[in-house]
């Protein structure tokens, strides 16, 4: 697990060409706009019909295969199925009552978080011996399901485990600046349910934080 060190790394240009490239769909990523999946024959992307996107996705998640090492750091985007939708602030009460009910019972540390309308992106560390994300993602899924009684979420999420100093400093970043990316406010400080604030409490990070620039035109999970 790399020790965590805010602001003085710089990612690799490999990493940086890759999350470039990624999206949500992960595996289908080269798939972004146009392009066949050569065993059916079908042209499918990001202007393709849901139906042959979901397709496209479904078919190459079998050979996709999940970083799962003990101890480790991961950052993980998880995204509504509805775009429109402002759910996961609107219940936001719920959704930190489910993530508090699955910490109790399988604990991790969360480093970083936001929560946006439709989406949230959050740092977590696991136990040392412990690589299971999705043990806790599920049932965080499925309370917050159950308990406002209306299925909301996409099927999978999008999951990168931090490769080094400056790899946590960019995720961090990108957390906290991605309320000001998709328009919610013109300043950091200015959307409530951010691990910000934390930051800002705990004086690693001045009230007055701009966001790093490197940032903005990285994609880092999120949703096309």
């Amino acid at each position: 697990m790399p020790e965590k060190v805010l602001y003085g790394a710089v990612l690799s240009d490999q990493f940086v060409a890759r999350m470039e490239r990624s999206d949500l769909r992960g595996p289908c990523s080269p798939l972004r706009r146009v392009a066949p999946i050569v065993s059916i024959g079908i042209p499918v992307g990001r202007y393709a019909p849901t139906g042959l996107r979901d397709l496209c996705y479904l078919l190459l998640m079998v050979r996709y295969r999940r970083d799962l090492t003990p101890g480790a750091t991961y950052f993980f985007t998880v995204t509504l199925r509805n775009r429109s939708s402002r759910l996961l602030v609107d219940r936001i009460d719920e959704l930190r009552a489910a993530v508090r009910a699955v910490r109790n019972h399988h604990p991790f540390n969360i480093d970083a978080m936001v929560v946006l309308p439709d989406h949230l992106h959050a740092i977590w560390t696991l136990p040392e011996d412990d690589s299971d994300y999705s043990l806790r993602w599920k049932p965080i899924k499925r309370q917050f399901t159950n308990t406002i009684k209306q299925s909301s979420w996409q099927s999978r999420f999008w999951e990168h485990r931090i490769r080094d100093n400056g790899d946590y400093e960019r995720h961090v970043d990108y957390i906290h600046w991605n309320p000001v990316k998709h328009g919610h406010v013109t300043l950091v400080r200015d959307w409530p349910h951010s691990s910000f604030h934390l930051f800002v409490r705990n004086g690693m990070l001045p009230i007055d934080w701009g966001g790093a620039t490197s940032t903005s035109s990285y994609d880092f999970g999120e949703p096309k």
